[in-house]
């Protein structure tokens, strides 16, 4: 029944009115909450104490699938649904980031930011389609597939739970509303094949627009779980790589069911409004070289204010900030308070020390990378000759082991681990790179037997490719004292079977500094327990806590990349957690910048048959000389290798440049010296000067 009344009071215009006016409600309800947050990031972000809120903006990428029950041409199921198939989304948003909110580890984040999304379904007609082919009037059946496509633009506000498993790792999980801005769908028919069959007017591809029209729904939510890493850019600015989920809970299309799961990469760049890690850095410098050690940390007292140096040296002279406090201790060594009750503070300083104890703007930590390269010879003149001692050392691999060997796994391996492996060698020559070699075995029989026997269960070899000549009795007395000798020759119709082996490896030895950390806490309630966490490269390298200090087992396990330039400023990070009796907690956070020195050398060996040094050679770049002079343990180390491969009547050489790097070799040939008459190994000792000017220090044993 038609009401006069309607018309003037509800104008025709008031169905455009109303999705305005929804959208400008969705606007301001978010809104309200956006603005509450950022008050209180801001008001956070006053409190040193507290984890510093960060804002930041978020690009997204997403792929996923798509499942639903939507029936073709939007009609009755008759005519087949469309269930399964891909979805995809990009989208861009702002974020404020609010770390331990809820004190530890628990803290709440919020996004606010647009979505473009494109979803697809698939589905096979139930009707099939067949035409008559023009050319053999033979009835054919398409192939046709049915797709069903939304694209839609939508608003979205998210809100996440978060925990921070590492200080750049968090996890999270919570909710996210989207609002829709726009909505389009589209049904296609399409012809497959066979071959160039179409529809009518040569159409492979037609809208169908039979049926009723889907429409989207307004508000959609979804479970949205996410992980996110943080790496530092700047003093206050981080980036942002991650992951996030969203499961649809609610339709995005009203009246049938097409719900979308999608994974989201994401990157973006955050900043901190404040907090504890925007305390100012120590200004970079070059150091001189640190001494090579690690110092352990002393017990820290269970009073109700506590002062602890994780050191074995004094704190320095004049730290920048010392936190109060007043105790004094009774005869039996326990602490009485006499002020009165503060609140829980803490503070924390990072140093780095010389050798000499004293203090240097930055930490250096020496790297030691090594490049060995050695050359084993396998003959002796022109074949492999096999004592009976040897034979016993060698490893017997099973055909399964034997089939994952190769050579290059013994690129670090020692001298007695090389000669176990020589029937390996061999055998995985003539299994792999020479197939057609044959191998004439010359012995008593049992010990050629014992080689052959291996060679072919283990790796292989036919045994028609192993000819055995016994050296026994009955070959006369001059071969009888060479049966006494127990040992078999290996003779080859392929020179190349018993070429040398290349043997190269690279590694690295840290000399890291001395670290001094200085925390200060104190609480009126008493220290319940404490922990500092050091961080480098974004990677936990060492932990103390009230229980490592008071047992002497905190250090610092350096992670120093295997390559990278010399001379790399980096930081190190370190970060104190309190917790008094009461459950309050605080933390304070320092920072040491830290360099990398890196010396960068390449040794290389030649071993005889028997496993012994023939030869080495130590190629040293200049920055030996010039940066590490003084690093004692760098020059024990190489000084100590050398010595492991002199033998009595070797001659060691030290070749070096002129100027400095003279007055370095002499002073090693006076070690070599001492080192050698201590080894009891006789050897001469010598320096010379370059002929070419090269930026490289020369080491040279040769055996005489």
């Amino acid at each position: 029944m038609s009401n006069p009344f309607l018309p003037p009071l509800f104008p025709p215009c008031f169905s455009c009115l109303v999705p305005v006016a929804v959208r400008g409600c969705a606007v301001v309800f978010i809104v309200g909450i956006m603005l509450p947050v950022l008050a209180l990031g801001q008001a956070r972000s006053l409190d040193s104490n507290a984890e510093p809120t960060r804002v930041g903006i978020l690009g997204e990428f997403g792929l996923g699938v798509s499942q639903g029950s939507v029936p073709v041409y939007a009609g009755t199921p008759d005519c087949g649904l469309f269930e399964s198939g891909t979805a995809r989304g990009n989208g861009v948003m702002g974020m404020v980031r609010m770390p331990g909110l809820f004190g530890g580890k628990w803290g709440l984040s919020f996004a606010l930011g647009w979505r473009s999304g494109t979803s697809a379904l698939q589905a096979s007609p139930v009707d099939p389609t067949v035409i008559f082919d023009s050319a053999t009037s033979a009835p054919v059946a398409l192939d046709r597939t049915l797709r069903l496509q939304r694209d839609d633009q939508r608003a979205l506000f998210s809100s996440n739970v978060e925990y921070q498993l590492t200080p750049q790792l968090t996890v999270g999980l919570g909710a996210e509303l989207t609002y829709r801005l726009s909505f389009t769908t589209t049904q296609t028919d399409n012809v497959n094949g066979p071959g160039d069959h179409s529809f009518d007017g040569g159409q492979r591809s037609r809208a169908m627009n039979q049926g009723e029209r889907l429409s989207g729904a307004g508000i959609s939510l979804s479970l949205a779980p996410a992980a996110d890493y943080t790496f530092p850019l700047g003093r206050r600015l981080s980036g942002m790589v991650g992951i996030a989920g969203h499961v649809d809970l609610l339709s995005v299309v009203e009246r049938v069911a097409w719900r979308d799961l999608t994974m989201q990469a994401r990157v973006g760049l955050m900043m901190s409004l404040g907090g504890s890690d925007t305390a100012e850095p120590i200004s970079p410098a070059f150091p001189s070289p640190l001494a090579s050690q690690i110092q352990k940390p002393e017990a820290a007292s269970g009073t109700a204010t506590d002062t602890v140096l994780v050191s074995a040296l004094p704190p320095p002279a004049s730290p920048r900030s010392a936190t109060s406090f007043d105790s004094t201790f009774n005869s039996n060594g326990s602490a009485r308070n006499r002020a009165v009750p503060q609140p829980l503070v803490a503070q924390l300083e990072l140093s780095a020390l010389d050798a000499a104890g004293k203090l240097t703007p930055v930490a250096v930590v020496h790297v030691d990378d090594v490049r060995r390269q050695r050359r084993w010879e396998l003959r002796t003149a022109g074949a492999v000759v096999i004592d009976e001692g040897l034979l016993q050392q060698q490893l017997r691999l099973s055909s399964a082991a034997a089939a994952q060997f190769v050579p290059d796994s013994l690129g670090s391996a020692l001298i007695p681990e090389l000669q176990s492996q020589l029937l390996n060698i061999i055998g995985f020559r003539m299994a792999t790179l020479h197939p057609n070699a044959g191998l004439t075995l010359r012995g008593p029989s049992r010990l050629s037997g014992e080689v052959r026997n291996y060679l072919h269960t283990a790796w292989g070899i036919a045994q028609e490719r192993m000819e055995v000549r016994s050296t026994n009795e009955s070959e006369g007395g001059a071969n009888q004292q060479k049966d006494r000798k127990k040992q078999v020759a290996l003779m080859t119709d392929t020179p190349p079977l018993f070429d040398p082996v290349w043997l190269s490896t690279q590694s690295a030895t840290v000399d890291p500094p001395r670290i001094q950390l200085s925390p200060a806490f104190q609480s009126g309630a008493g220290i319940q327990e404490w922990s500092i966490r050091i961080v480098h490269n974004g990677q936990p390298v060492g932990e103390y806590s009230h229980q490592s200090a008071s047992s002497g087992s905190a250090q610092i396990n350096w992670q120093i990349a295997a390559t990278g330039a010399s001379g790399k400023m980096t930081t190190l990070l370190a970060e104190l957690n309190v917790r008094d009796s009461s459950g309050a907690s605080t933390r304070a956070a320092a920072q040491l910048p830290l360099q990398v020195m890196r010396v960068e050398r390449i040794t290389e060996q030649t071993l005889s048959f028997v496993g012994e040094v023939m030869q080495s050679r130590w190629l040293l770049p200049e920055s030996v000389v010039a940066s590490n002079q003084n690093s004692e343990a760098l020059q024990e180390r190489i000084l100590g290798e050398v010595i492991a491969a002199v033998r009595s009547g070797s001659n060691i050489e030290v070749v070096t440049m002129h100027g400095e790097a003279m007055a370095w070799g002499s002073d090693v040939a006076a070690v070599l010296r001492a080192k050698c008459a201590a080894a009891g190994k006789r050897c001469s000792i010598f320096t010379k000067s370059a002929a070419v000017v090269s930026g490289a220090v020369e080491i040279k044993v040769v055996g005489r």
